[in-house]
């Protein structure tokens, strides 16, 4: 009985004993792999912090070249690598659980070493959490980590389109009538520019839009804001009420405009005035008038209470406008310096064209001196000796009756 009992006791001596070493066993041998705590939170402008939920992390272990390096550096050497990139480069990682409700994300059983980490969360939130690095070293085995590099954003604002018709007052649609889309902002009124035909683009260029053969201009990718689409180069023959057209865009729906031109019999001409030389040079301040002929007669148009009269300018152009449509004469009443006054009118007539036909030259020829020939020299020589002989035998015969 007492062997038995010793035997007992050794066996239970012998289970401590080994439940012991098994426990030292373990102190020796545990997990010597570090754990990391990340604390995700929002800095807004009244410097509360508001745990951000749901963010995923991706983290990478890097190799030993970046143990030695600074975390900013680290950051700063991988921002340009894309998730695949940084896959191939760096085959060891993992994928977080998303933050909870207090922002936190645990990573553990992590070797000693750099890691670099960038948030990969699916679906879009308020807030993103800026790439960061850490490292786990002999000494340190838990670490917290709040990255305040956690920034708010922008929430994306909508862009709008925008379709504008010009049609006359008899429902024809006008092609070719140029416009400038500009942006009223509170720091004044700004071109809007565009690229391709026609997107808004801010590496675009500023340029006049055209209507197309349907009368359209179409713009699109229009941030929300308010426009004007401001008519600078109008078709003749039609009367541009308002030169403005404003309108808004506050959402993806696309804004119609609809602006009207009445149609006028009312039109413009231009005229360059040159000489008639091989190489023709332009000519300044030839003086027209301009007339209209009835009954074989030729009458001044009147502007303000006066004939209506036009000059050239140092490009020898000069611009009849605001006429109504019909014949007209140009009569030169002061041809410029050095050339002989035109003798005949110019016709021309005024119609919707007219501003659009090919300009009409005029041309002056200039004065030449009157250079006598060598028959009329010698001719004129003896004319004028003649006279000489003529008037001093006068002379003579006079003062001779005088004194006898």
């Amino acid at each position: 009985m007492i062997r038995v009992k010793r035997i007992l006791f050794g066996v239970v001596t012998a289970f401590i004993l080994l439940l012991n070493v098994c426990g030292f066993a373990n102190d020796i041998f545990a997990d010597t792999k570090g754990e990391v705590s990340i604390f995700l939170y929002s800095q807004q402008e009244n410097f509360e912090k508001h745990p951000v939920v749901g963010s995923k992390l991706k983290v990478w272990k890097l190799s030993d070249e970046y143990e030695n390096k600074e975390k900013k550096e680290i950051v700063d050497s991988l921002e340009k690598l894309s998730v695949d990139e940084l896959d191939k480069k760096f085959e060891n990682s993992r994928v977080t659980e998303p933050s909870g409700v207090d922002g936190k994300i645990v990573v553990s059983n992590l070797e000693n070493g750099a890691y670099y980490v960038r948030e990969v969360t699916d679906t879009q939130k308020e807030y993103e959490v800026e790439p960061f690095a850490f490292k786990i070293s002999d000494s340190e085995k838990v670490y917290t980590i709040k990255p305040k590099f956690i920034r708010k954003i922008p929430k994306e604002t909508p862009r709008g389109k925008v379709k504008l018709l010009k049609i006359s007052n008899e429902q024809k649609t006008l092609e070719n009538v140029g416009f400038k889309l500009i942006s009223r902002t509170a720091s004044g009124d700004f071109e809007v520019f565009v690229s391709g035909k026609y997107t808004f683009d801010e590496k675009g260029e500023s340029k006049v839009l055209y209507t197309d053969k349907n009368g359209e201009i179409f713009v699109d990718n229009l941030p929300v804001g308010e426009y004007i689409f401001r008519e600078v180069e109008p078709l003749a023959g039609y009367i541009v009420k308002s030169t403005d057209t404003m309108f808004k865009i506050t959402s993806e729906n696309m804004v119609q405009l609809k602006v009207v031109n009445d149609k006028t019999n009312k039109g413009e001409k231009v005229f360059v005035k040159t000489s008639n030389a091989k190489n023709p040079e332009f000519l300044e301040g030839a003086i027209f008038r301009v007339t209209v002929k009835k009954d074989g007669n030729y009458i001044p148009v009147q502007r303000d209470g006066k004939d209506y009269e036009i000059t050239s300018k140092k490009n020898g152009e000069f611009k009849v406008s605001d006429l109504d449509f019909g014949t007209y004469y140009l009569w030169e009443i002061k041809a410029p310096k050095g050339y002989k006054q035109l003798s005949e009118p110019i016709e021309f007539v005024i119609d919707e064209n007219s501003k659009t036909n090919e300009i009409t030259v005029i041309k002056n020829e200039p004065f030449k001196p009157m250079i006598p020939k060598t028959g009329d020299i010698v001719f004129i020589s003896m004319v004028i000796g003649g006279a000489i002989v003529f008037i001093t035998g006068y002379v003579i015969s006079r003062e001779k009756k005088k004194y006898r």
